[in-house]
């Protein structure tokens, strides 16, 4: 006779322990394991002494045959089990990400644990539609330059594939206005009849520069100009 102990199902990347008891065995002792979806995957084993372990099993459902062969004094016997190697978990983190100002680059610093080869990272600005990066594996850290002032959302996706589960993590940052500054510099009195010069500097320049002359006796009398570069 033939017994095989209960199989437990084993995670991607366990070895499986087969057990299990001949009474009487002979000479003609074989053990197969076979991929239950693919029965052309079948991996045979002389016979051992109660116990065979097996490492590196692919994703599936698996059937163990032990056929202990007849004799001239014993006939023959033989016993099936099952069992399943599952999906491995896979799993994402993203560090915490440090709000910017405008124009500094973004780092996004990150870990994958059972990395597949269907890895997407996106950045989506609140308002707009998402901007997805060019990633390559291996990787953990990705820089992002030139991002308008919003609020974003990174989300990076680890996609299932035959040996690991799909992960997925999300994680935020502002990128803040940057300053803008005005300097005047000193101007100088003149006397009536020559021109008044107006120096100054704007750093971070926007396409809303207005310039103005007020008579400060008489506050409805503005001049306005038109932005010139400085002077």
């Amino acid at each position: 006779s033939v017994t095989i102990d209960p199989i437990e199902d084993v995670v991607y990347g366990n070895p499986v322990v087969i057990t299990f008891t001949i009474v009487n065995e002979t000479d003609f002792v074989t053990i197969s394991v076979i991929d239950v979806n693919d029965p052309d995957k079948e991996i045979d084993f002389e016979s051992a002494d109660g116990t065979i372990t097996i490492n590196d099993l692919t994703v599936g459902n698996y059937t163990v045959n032990i056929h202990n062969g007849g004799t001239d004094c014993y006939n023959e016997s033989e016993a099936s089990a099952t069992f399943s190697v599952l999906l491995a978990n896979s799993s994402v983190t993203i560090d915490p990400i440090e709000d910017v100002v405008y124009g500094t680059p973004v780092v996004i610093n990150f870990t994958i644990v059972n990395e597949t080869d269907f890895v997407t990272i996106s950045v989506n600005d609140v308002n707009d539609p998402d901007k997805v990066i060019e990633y390559v594996n291996g990787e953990t850290s990705i820089t992002v330059n030139d991002l308008p002032a919003g609020d974003y959302i990174v989300n990076i996706h680890n996609g299932e594939n035959e040996l690991y589960t799909e992960s997925q993590a999300n994680a935020t940052f502002s990128v803040l206005q940057a300053g803008s500054s005005v300097t005047i510099d000193p101007v100088e009195d003149v006397v009536y009849g020559n021109p008044v010069v107006i120096t100054f500097n704007i750093v971070n320049e926007t396409d809303f520069v207005t310039i103005s002359v007020i008579d400060v006796n008489d506050p409805d009398k503005v001049i306005e100009y038109e932005y010139a570069e400085g002077n």
